[in-house]
C-alpha cells in the first residue's frame, strides 16, 4: 500500500499502489431532473430551432463549455445541456451510461439526435465516423 512518505519511482509497480480491498467508489451522478413547465420554458429559450435545417439540429445558444458542449443550470448545479435535454424529453440516464449524439454536433440538444451508450460505445462511434484526433495518422 502506498503511503504519502513513500517515494514513487518511474518503475514502481502501479498495481502495488492500488488498494484492492478498498476500490474507488463509482462516479455519483446527479439526481434525475424533474421537467417542470418553467424549466422546459427556460431551457427552450436558449435553443434555436431552424426548421429549414436538413438535419433538424436544435442549436444551444446558451453558455458553452470550453469544448463546445452547452451548459445549463438546474437547481443551482451546472449540467451539460444535452444531458438535461435527454432527461426532460426522453427519461432518466442510468449511472454507467452517457448521452451520445447521432448528428455529431456538440451544440445540438435535439432529443431525437441523442441516444444512450457506454463510454466505449461513444468512443467506437467516434472512431467509426473518423472523428478521433489521430484520424490522419497511420
Amino acid at each position: 500500500m502506498y503511503s504519502p512518505n513513500q517515494k514513487v519511482g518511474a518503475m514502481t509497480d502501479l498495481l502495488a499502489l492500488f488498494d484492492f480491498d478498498n476500490p474507488p467508489l463509482p462516479i455519483q451522478r446527479r439526481p434525475p431532473i424533474k421537467a417542470t413547465p418553467q424549466l422546459v420554458a427556460r431551457f427552450m429559450s436558449k435553443v434555436y430551432i431552424d426548421y429549414g435545417m436538413p438535419d433538424g439540429c436544435w442549436i444551444w445558444t446558451g453558455t458553452r463549455q470550453m469544448y463546445g458542449y452547452g451548459e445549463f443550470c438546474v437547481n443551482g448545479k451546472i449540467q451539460r445541456a444535452n444531458r438535461v435535454s435527454y432527461q426532460m424529453f426522453c427519461g432518466s440516464i442510468p449511472t454507467p451510461l452517457v448521452v451520445c449524439h447521432t448528428c455529431d454536433n456538440r451544440f445540438c440538444v435535439n432529443p431525437a439526435h441523442l441516444f444512450l451508450g457506454s463510454v466505449r460505445d461513444n468512443a467506437l462511434d467516434m472512431v467509426a465516423k473518423q472523428r478521433n484526433r489521430n484520424q490522419f495518422s497511420k
